[in-house]
């Protein structure tokens, strides 16, 4: 009886039918791994570039500054710039 009950066309759709659903989570589940890979190279990618641009900024200060300091220079003596 056990055995007619597993054959029925019924039932094997319905056996067919969380088979697709297992697949179709399955699939799923690895495109949503994958974007989620994507997006966090993509950060990693965007806080590198944020870094980087904050070092130039900080070189382009620094330049300024020591322009300024060697503006300001000018008007001391010589003997002054020997440090």
């Amino acid at each position: 009886m056990m055995h007619q009950v597993l054959s029925t066309p019924l039932l094997q759709t319905v056996i067919l039918q969380i088979l697709c659903i297992r697949r179709r989570t399955s699939r799923e589940r690895e495109n949503k791994q994958i974007q989620n890979d994507m997006v966090k190279a993509w950060v990693v990618e965007m806080k590198d570039a944020l870094f980087d641009a904050e070092d130039l900024l900080d070189e382009i200060d620094a330049e300024l500054y020591k322009r300024k300091l060697l503006q300001g220079m000018e008007f001391l003596p010589y003997y002054c710039w020997i440090i």
